[in-house]
């Protein structure tokens, strides 16, 4: 206090001038120097245009967008489970907004997931296998639960398993679907699957890779004989994989 008390004395008893520049006055003594001239009288701006110099200076301080970084900068950054919980709900109560039955809601749930595969398949395929693309089902099925499912979700799938009926039918297994974890559904919706979001992904993956399917998610309750877990199968059904 005391300092500013002496600079506020000092500089009211010099005598003021003031230099006129388009209607805009500015004490001589107090005007800032910008290296123009040896008074220092220049203002910053004049009206409503700024000078060069400090023009230049907002543009060297503007902070870059997260799109002007590389493709792999972020690529060991992950998700809260908790920030994905709150997104993942409020995604649902929009996708619920008009809908009456649960097959209709499902599709629309797959379909953003549908989305999000094709745009995942080009960053994972960029970030771990450059210039290398799968031509068999069952190679692509295993890059999925593997590689892509680490990507996403920070572990491998369960299992890949192919149905006995029939030879165009495969099962991704997955025991905990990250989807299934903190929703509650209300009575008239226990049919409700909110993994048809991730079939949806896995259905984006597979046709943007030039397979031709379909993908559905279908809970599997446990068995007490086999002593097998409850778990969630995405089922993939190949269309004209022999033609």
């Amino acid at each position: 206090m005391m300092n500013a008390e002496l600079v506020t004395s000092d500089v009211s008893s010099q005598p003021q001038s003031y230099s006129t520049t388009s209607g805009v006055e500015y004490p001589s003594t107090s005007a800032p120097s910008l290296g123009m001239g040896s008074g220092g009288t220049a203002p910053p701006f004049v009206g409503n245009t700024f000078s060069q110099s400090s023009a230049i200076g907002s543009t060297s301080n503007k902070k870059q967008s997260i799109f002007d970084d590389d493709l792999n900068a972020h690529m060991n950054k992950s998700v809260s489970l908790s920030a994905f919980s709150h997104l993942f709900c409020g995604l649902l109560q929009y996708c619920r907004e008009g809908i009456k039955d649960v097959g209709t809601l499902e599709n629309r749930l797959s379909g953003i997931g549908y989305q999000i595969g094709i745009k995942q398949l080009e960053l994972i395929t960029h970030r771990l296998r450059p210039m290398k693309r799968e031509t068999n089902h069952v190679s692509m099925l295993e890059f999925i639960t593997k590689d892509c499912w680490k990507h996403i979700f920070g572990r491998l799938a369960d299992g890949l398993e192919q149905s006995m009926q029939n030879d165009n039918e495969f099962f991704i297994v997955d025991h905990k679907p990250v989807t299934n974890r903190f929703v509650s559904l209300p009575p008239d919706m226990v049919t409700f699957n909110p993994a048809s979001f991730i079939a949806g992904i896995i259905h984006g993956m597979l046709e943007s890779a030039g397979f031709k399917c379909n993908v559905i998610a279908l809970d599997q309750e446990s068995d007490n004989e086999s002593k097998r877990p409850k778990r969630t199968l995405f089922i993939v059904q190949f269309k004209n994989l022999h033609k």
